[in-house]
Parts: structure tokens; C-alpha cells; sequence
């Protein structure tokens, strides 16, 4: 139920991030791309 709201409020850039908290492996990748 948080996703939502969030989403509504968040940028269109914050998408791609909150399905990389949502999948660990995602996150990875793109730390490894960040840094």
C-alpha cells in the first residue's frame, strides 16, 4: 500500500529505483553502475 502513494509523489526516476529495492539483484547491478 505504500507503493502507490509513493509512486504518485515520486519523480518518474524514483520508479526504476523502488524496483530495485524491490528485487535485491537489480540493486546490485545498479550500485555497480553508480559507482
Amino acid at each position: 500500500m505504500d507503493e502507490p502513494p509513493q509512486l504518485s509523489f515520486s519523480t518518474p526516476s524514483d520508479q526504476p529505483l523502488q524496483l530495485a529495492l524491490s528485487t535485491p539483484q537489480k540493486q546490485d547491478q545498479i550500485s555497480g553502475q553508480t559507482e
